[in-house]
């Protein structure tokens, strides 16, 4: 059984693929304007690669958000799109989960991702155990929930500085292949998939547009 790994919504995204007998292989995908564009080639790709056609895909984990808009929304909608077509569930994690399975440390662990218009969207671990749900805030609001706290993100140390948070901030860029460690992670604690048409985003916050039909001004 081959599973697929699809990470869209960070700042580098990229797919995974792990055959039946453990081999992996990895793809980064286009970012900016062309994000989201070639994902389904990519995926291609990846199975053409492995001598392996979509019929072999018997597992699909995906990160779910938050992060681009553009990106989790392409990812999730090829994960549902494959998975209702192959008569699959699929594996989720957010991408806060992502960024923290890059560090192996006990204590506190705070993963974090800019929100972009001064915002930080946040998940917080003690000892390796969530503590809470996901959240957006203020990143000026984040002094008490992130000080002492190993902070991890994609870009940890700027938001650090930015903010002045009294921190230790790491940064990391994890790719796909984080998402087939959680997966093996998830079915060893019993968590369950989730159906293809329950599959949806997190996004945390309002988009652009919706912000601009709602008043909103940036």
């Amino acid at each position: 059984m081959a599973i697929l790994a699809l990470a869209t919504s960070g700042p580098n995204g990229g797919l995974a693929l792990q055959t039946s007998d453990g081999t992996r292989s990895n793809t980064a995908l286009a970012t900016g304007r062309g994000r989201g564009r070639d994902v389904m080639p990519a995926v291609q790709r990846l199975l053409t690669g492995a001598e392996l056609e979509p019929c072999d895909i018997g597992a699909i984990v995906v990160d779910v958000g938050p992060g681009s808009f553009t990106g989790v929304r392409v990812g999730v909608t090829v994960a549902k799109t494959l998975a209702w077509s192959l008569g699959l569930d699929v594996h989720a994690f957010h991408s806060l989960e992502v960024l923290a399975a890059c560090v192996r440390t006990n204590g506190r662990v705070v993963a974090v991702r800019d929100a972009g218009r001064g915002g930080v969207y946040h998940a917080r671990w003690r000892d390796g155990v969530p503590d809470g749900a996901p959240g957006r805030t203020p990143g000026r609001d984040l002094g008490a929930l992130t000080a002492g706290a190993c902070v991890v993100g994609d870009d940890a140390a700027a938001l650090t500085a930015k903010f002045g948070w009294s921190a230790r901030p790491v940064d990391v860029a994890p790719g796909a292949e984080i998402l087939l460690d959680l997966l093996g992670d998830m079915r060893h604690d019993g968590r369950e998939a989730c159906p293809a048409h329950e599959l949806v985003p997190l996004y945390l916050q309002a988009s652009a547009p919706e912000r601009k039909a709602a008043g909103e001004v940036d």
